[in-house]
């Protein structure tokens, strides 16, 4: 018999002004294998950049493991569509790529992953005040998944 998965929550934080919070939230949507959903964005805009939090539920045996490729991609759908891709590690790629406008598809994962230029971990300004979209996604031996795309509402001021 295998062993059971089992998803926990994890809290993580990347540099400032790009905070990451994963936690458990009762809403749920499709299922994928590891399962990797997220259920709520919400931003903040501060003097330094955008604050994110994000809840989500993924493969917390997983983490454990060295070099767990999971990232999560923040875009804003304005004209070109710019996102930041951060990773557990603490590394970030920035740039432009129309596929992330309606969320990444599986089959557009892995070319998307090497698009953009290694970054700082931060939503400057260009993210203040704009609508944003938030995925998690993981190539986990050269094969994609992919969660949900979800909006990211405001917090109130």
């Amino acid at each position: 018999m295998s062993p059971k998965k089992v998803s926990k929550p994890l809290t993580i934080a990347l540099s400032i002004p790009a905070l990451l919070g994963l936690a458990n939230s009762p809403t749920w949507a499709g299922e994928t294998d590891p399962t990797l959903l997220i259920t709520r964005a919400v931003a903040t805009d501060t003097s330094s950049g955008t604050l994110l939090r994000i809840d989500a539920l993924f493969p917390w045996n997983a983490l454990i493991q060295s070099g767990y490729p999971l990232r999560l991609v923040v875009w804003h759908g304005m004209t070109p569509p710019e996102f930041v891709q951060f990773d557990l590690e603490g590394g970030a790629r920035s740039g432009t790529n129309p596929a992330v406008v309606d969320g990444l598809e599986t089959a557009e994962v892995v070319s998307f992953a090497i698009s953009g230029q290694p970054d700082e971990a931060v939503l400057g300004s260009s993210f203040a005040d704009v609508p944003l979209g938030a995925q998690l996604y993981v190539i986990d031996q050269g094969t994609p998944f992919v969660s949900n795309p979800i909006a990211v509402t405001r917090a109130l001021p």
